[in-house]
């Protein structure tokens, strides 16, 4: 069961698909590139605390353009260690909460701090932009 934003829109994954499909196929639910970049899951209240990350899984080009690498930097990760799926696909939660490890362990071999870099690149991309 799915819902759609307006008459044109992709239908989009509610809670209730998600968890349906889950249920059905014993299997956490296939996000499409699209559904990455969108709003999904938008039919429980917060309160229930339904987190769709924890029940979906994307291809590993859609999480590149979610952390705003390339998808070589994915095949690189894997390399590292990131979890994925018998299928090639990516667990959202598992993948989000070594890509959070993995930025740590950086942080504390190097000092670096690759997360806070990726940040103050991009607002200073974006001032640049909203300057010129």
């Amino acid at each position: 069961m799915t819902t759609t934003k307006n008459r044109t829109a992709k239908p989009i994954p509610t809670a209730r698909a998600i968890l349906e499909y889950v249920l059905k196929h014993g299997d956490a639910y296939p996000l499409t590139d699209d559904d990455m970049a969108g709003d999904i899951a938008h039919d429980l209240p917060e309160a229930v605390l339904f987190n769709e990350e924890h029940w979906t899984t994307c291809t590993k080009t859609a999480w590149a353009a979610y952390n705003d690498v390339q998808p070589p930097q994915v095949s690189r990760w894997i390399a590292h260690g990131l979890p994925v799926r018998p299928d090639g696909r990516l667990n959202v939660w598992e993948a989000g909460k070594w890509l959070d490890d993995f930025y740590e362990e950086h942080k504390r071999r190097t000092g670096r701090d690759i997360k806070a870099e990726k940040l103050r690149e991009t607002l200073l991309y974006l001032r640049a932009r909203l300057c010129d």
